[in-house]
């Protein structure tokens, strides 16, 4: 036996363990203006980032390397380096933007932030985040984005500094290629609110609050339709659902009812709801993540102040990350 070549096989293997990074997952705490990073092997809480202005979304770079963060009450974006969780960019959108929900086009050219009160979608540069490169103007209030090959989607819910949350029931829709982008609109439910393409971009999910169902667009022609009704009685304005997760095998939606503290497993096939389990009394979901692998779901439990793990496949929790107050938006970045 060639005992340098065994010797040599379990010191690489021994440095690659050392230097091996999980996913991390990174989240908006809003009451505390930070961004909470987490741990996806451990689920443990890495550190916190101070961002200001009460952070609301967040999204990962097509090279995994940044992440893009809206920040609603100093009207401004930030990029944080992934490396070393340090914020290394920021951008002024400008007195009464409100930036709420943000995507990444998918070749990774370009961040979109929905400036809610500046009826527009502002349009940067990933790569040189230090500048806007335009602005779309909508009819209504832009709320969340999701991005395909050739097309944004913008769902248009209404202003929550203005008090018209859940008074429109549209989503817009534009070429990102078009030097001069036209709006097209498509119905959807009332109040739509977070909206996310499937993974395989043939469908985009829209949460519509005040309905209290969910919507799905089909891609290929931009055909809406009432895709599931989720049960209930909601206790507070706006209402339920609020926000989408997609299984990495796009086989199930979640719903996540942050009136009712729920989340509702939907059979991505025909609409049908699996299951809708409960996330704590008092929990408040704004939202989830699965993980890459697709094994477990990340809950933004708002009203714990915690991250909910659960097990993807029996839908039990089987964690809680304790990361501070008012969590809210989330993304993974990592391989």
């Amino acid at each position: 036996m060639n005992y340098t070549i065994v010797l040599t096989s379990l010191l690489i293997g021994l440095a690659s363990t050392s230097t091996f990074s999980a996913p991390k997952l990174y989240m908006t705490l809003q009451k505390e203006n930070k961004i909470a990073v987490v741990d996806t092997l451990s689920d443990t809480l890495i550190t916190t980032i101070p961002v200001g202005g009460m952070p609301h979304d967040v999204i990962c770079s097509l090279d995994k390397k940044t992440v893009f963060v809206s920040n609603p009450m100093t009207n401004d974006t930030m990029a944080i380096d992934v490396m070393s969780d340090k914020v290394i960019s920021r951008i002024d959108l400008k007195e009464n933007a409100v930036p709420w929900h943000i995507d990444v086009s998918l070749d990774g050219q370009w961040v979109y932030t929905a400036a809610m009160d500046q009826f527009a979608v502002v349009q940067m540069s990933a790569s040189d985040f230090n500048k806007v490169f335009r602005k779309i103007s909508f009819s209504a209030e832009p709320w969340a984005i999701a991005s395909t090959q050739e097309k944004i989607y913008v769902s248009l819910n209404g202003s929550v500094a203005k008090g018209t949350a859940n008074t429109v029931n549209l989503v817009g829709i534009f070429n990102k290629n078009d030097s001069d982008p036209k709006i097209t609109y498509v119905n959807v439910g009332y109040g739509s609110h977070g909206l996310l393409a499937s993974h395989d971009k043939k469908y985009i999910y829209v949460a519509s609050q005040k309905d209290h169902e969910v919507w799905r667009i089909n891609v290929a022609n931009d055909h809406s339709e009432m895709f599931t009704k989720i049960p209930g009685d909601a206790p507070l304005n706006p209402g339920f659902p609020t926000d989408i997760a997609i299984s990495p095998n796009n086989k199930i939606v979640i719903a996540f009812n942050h009136d009712i503290d729920s989340m509702t497993f939907i059979n991505a096939a025909d609409g049908k709801i699996i299951e809708t389990v409960t996330t704590g009394n008092g929990s408040l979901p704004w939202g989830g993540i699965y993980s890459l692998d697709g094994s477990k779901v990340y809950v933004a439990t708002n009203g714990l102040d915690t991250i909910s793990v659960f097990d993807a496949h029996t839908r039990k929790l089987i964690d809680k990350i304790k990361v501070g107050k008012g969590a809210d938006g989330m993304t993974i970045c990592g391989q």
